[in-house]
């Protein structure tokens, strides 16, 4: 059914109440029956959505097959697309030879998803329940565990410049899967919202619009954690090499990085309190960040132990300081953009007939 507006003189009945007639073509496309229920819910724009009834004691569920000769990775994908579009039951069907992609989504499971369990498991099938809603992990308290896991991880990557321990910086990588975790299910809760399972007012959003802005929001995080999992691996294999970087070189790295810690701190408190001024302070900020980092870089070359293998591992760290402080600006944007109410559409009069 395209979509299509339909007007609709309102009209009195019984003396005090006021009814509209629903458009025949829409009727006719759900195949809505006299008897039927629908719900119709207040928009935070004062508009009204009117939709059928929703079974809400029956899961949706969906299910694909998995062949011997399907990669692992692509096995997972296939999972983990239908865990984002909000699918409460997963039936996976196996076939011969596919212990290897069995296991494969069983570790992903474990390792980057909420609230996800086998609840039956045969040799040539497994179903998987998404036990974990909106009300048990609230969208913001979700997004907030994602920020502060995602600043602890660039904590931690900013003491190793200076002072490197190798199993700090190994669990500093483990620590993505967690941002992950978030990551993916603020994406499931936004696709609930979006195919109106569940309302924006539930995850304590205002519009549906709001959804997109806020997985933005949360992949811009994801990446940040994404690239301090980075330079942990870049220093973690400096350190296996034995590596030694001149003082003045790490003292340069360690400055730029704490300057793109700060403007990822302040952009999450922008978020958190919705403050505007900070999020143009932070934009404003990182447009420096490209002369600064052009200013270490002059730094390493001109050292003369500097070789290319340093000098690459170096220039990678740099890139990645960077790109957080280039996310922090983005998320800032974004702040600015929520803040902002949309405009309301303009209520045209009609004469009467």
């Amino acid at each position: 059914m395209k979509t299509s507006k339909t007007l609709r003189k309102v009209q009195l009945t019984g003396g005090a109440t006021l009814i509209v007639s629903l458009p025949k073509e829409w009727v006719k496309t759900v195949n809505l029956k006299p008897g039927d229920y629908v719900e119709i819910i207040s928009q935070p724009d004062n508009s009204l959505k009117i939709s059928l009834a929703r079974e809400t004691e029956r899961p949706s569920e969906t299910s694909f097959k998995v062949y011997e000769n399907m990669s692992s990775t692509a096995a997972v994908r296939e999972f983990v697309s239908r865990y984002i579009l909000g699918f409460n039951k997963i039936k996976v069907y196996l076939g011969e030879r596919t212990r290897r992609q069995r296991n494969a989504i069983k570790e992903y499971m474990a390792r980057s998803l909420i609230g996800v369990e086998v609840v039956e498991e045969t040799e040539n099938s497994m179903i998987v329940q998404c036990l974990a809603g909106h009300s048990e992990l609230p969208l913001k308290t979700a997004l907030r565990r994602e920020a502060t896991t995602t600043y602890y991880m660039i904590n931690d990557v900013l003491k190793n410049i200076k002072e490197p321990d190798l199993e700090t910086l190994y669990d500093i990588i483990r620590r993505d899967d967690e941002v992950d975790k978030f990551y993916l299910y603020i994406m499931r809760q936004m696709n609930l919202v979006a195919s109106g399972i569940i309302l924006p007012q539930d995850v304590g959003i205002n519009s549906v619009g709001e959804a997109v802005e806020y997985v933005m929001l949360s992949k811009a995080i994801e990446r940040v954690a994404d690239h301090a999992a980075q330079i942990a691996t870049v220093l973690a294999r400096l350190i296996e090499e034995n590596v030694v970087i001149n003082k003045e070189i790490i003292n340069a790295i360690y400055d730029f990085g704490s300057n793109a810690l700060e403007l990822f701190i302040s952009s999450i408190k922008a978020l958190f309190k919705q403050d505007t001024i900070t999020a143009h302070d932070v934009i404003d900020k990182s447009v420096e960040v490209k002369n600064l980092e052009d200013e270490v870089l002059k730094l390493i070359l001109s050292t003369e132990s500097i070789v290319a293998r340093k000098a690459l591992a170096l220039r990678t760290i740099l890139e990645s300081f960077k790109r957080i402080a280039y996310y922090s600006m983005d998320i800032s944007e974004l702040v600015i953009s929520l803040t902002i109410k949309s405009p309301k559409p303009k209520q045209l009069p009609i004469s009467a007939k």
